[in-house]
């Protein structure tokens, strides 16, 4: 579970939703739990969310696709996910990390602030936009 406060001047945490934070604990009584706290940093938005989802991913997809059936036509054609995982790995480089049997495991968007998320689409549709002429036109709000 994931709930959200401030800090007072009295150095004391004030919940936003105690009487649902307080609920949680009531259902967990005798159980061992941990609690981590964080400062918060700003999540991707929704908006950017959908852009990216409904807008930026299919339309890559699309480009990836016609070059994998161009080079490999028994290559069956990439989804949304596997988009999205090549994406990542490609133009968020500095946050890809080595794993431990040689593989490169991906930065995770979910960990990703607004300003990260945005940067991430803009530099996938910015290296499209210019190899290819296509136009990323989204009927919703931007990044």
């Amino acid at each position: 579970m994931r709930f959200a406060g401030v800090v007072s001047d009295a150095g004391r945490l004030v919940l936003h939703e105690e009487a649902s934070f307080r609920a949680t604990l009531a259902k967990w009584k005798g159980k061992p739990v941990h609690l981590e706290v964080s400062v918060a940093k700003p999540r991707r938005s929704t908006k950017a969310n959908a852009r990216y989802w409904a807008c930026t991913v299919p339309i890559i997809r699309e480009i990836w696709n016609a070059a994998i059936k161009a080079k490999y036509p028994n290559e069956p054609p990439m989804d949304d996910d596997e988009t999205h995982e090549a994406i990542v790995r490609r133009f968020w480089p500095e946050g890809n990390r080595h794993g431990p049997f040689g593989g490169i495991l991906r930065a995770r968007t979910r960990d990703m602030d607004t300003a990260q998320f945005a940067e991430l689409g803009q530099r996938a549709e910015s290296h499209f936009t210019a190899e290819t002429g296509v136009s990323f036109e989204y009927g919703g709000d931007g990044w």
